[in-house]
């Protein structure tokens, strides 16, 4: 891209041109470029990615759920007892996903 605007003589392209068709020419040159020399990859629509890793079950599912819930009541109350249940529950998800990695 950088050769390609080089090769340019910019003091002839905008020379007796107003701001406006000097941004038009700029926006066409950029975008031309984009086009020619950025590559592009292309998605297929309808094969969609697992959203979760292959070894996540339902049990793991299950803890992790319970510790962001038990980190939320804690945020909300910031109480003793409810930091207590969140680390309970933070040992818990860590064990399960440490078994089932």
């Amino acid at each position: 891209m950088r050769n390609c605007f080089k090769s340019l003589d910019w003091a002839y392209v905008f020379s007796e041109k107003s701001v406006d068709e000097m941004w038009e020419i700029i926006h066409n040159h950029v975008h031309t470029a984009v086009v020619k020399f950025v590559p592009h990859r292309s998605f297929k629509t309808g094969h969609r990615a697992r959203s979760k890793p292959v070894w996540m079950n339902e049990r793991v599912m299950s803890r992790i759920k319970r510790k962001k819930k038990s980190f939320q009541r804690y945020k909300e109350t910031r109480d003793g007892k409810d930091y207590l249940e969140y680390v309970i529950a933070r040992n818990a998800a860590k064990t399960e996903t440490r078994k089932a990695v």
